[in-house]
């Protein structure tokens, strides 16, 4: 419990809330920046990426939730934590947290199914029942319809 409080004891001195998701606020989280810090684990830049997500498009929205997506791995306690403290559970887009799959697994149905059977069981350390509840399903759905792109393909 100490690394959440420690980590958004960090992110909203850094942002205070009342900026979250202002033009001001998401100016200097470029695509570049934003991309760089997640890379190298900041869960400051992870914030910051929710927050302005929809200031972004296109290719770099999905490089972007690509590198968001990573942080499920590093800690999904964590990760489940902070997508409810931003209300990404009602958002439209909450599927793109969990789905965007990394480029080298673009041509490997195989692979592409090995990663989401992992991450669904990462999900299963969500401290959130409602999450769980919620995307458990959609995992299933989304591995299944892998499978059957998988058994169609030649």
């Amino acid at each position: 419990m100490n690394r959440i409080l420690l980590c958004f004891l960090f992110a909203i001195m850094a942002n205070p809330v009342n900026a979250h998701g202002s033009k001001d606020y998401c100016l200097d989280k470029t695509y570049e920046r934003l991309v760089s810090e997640m890379s190298d684990g900041s869960y400051e830049a992870l914030v910051a990426f929710i927050r302005c997500r929809h200031n972004h498009d296109g290719g770099n929205l999905g490089d972007l939730y690509m590198e968001a997506n990573m942080f499920l791995e590093k800690d999904p306690f964590l990760y489940g934590h902070i997508l409810m403290s931003e209300d990404v559970h009602l958002a439209p887009d909450v599927k793109s947290f969990f789905f965007h799959l990394p480029v080298e697994l673009v041509d490997d149905l195989e692979g592409q199914i090995k990663e989401l059977e992992k991450r669904k069981n990462l999900m299963l350390n969500f401290d959130n029942e409602y999450f769980r509840h919620k995307m458990l399903p959609v995992f299933e759905k989304e591995i299944e319809q892998h499978k059957s792109w998988a058994t169609e393909s030649p």
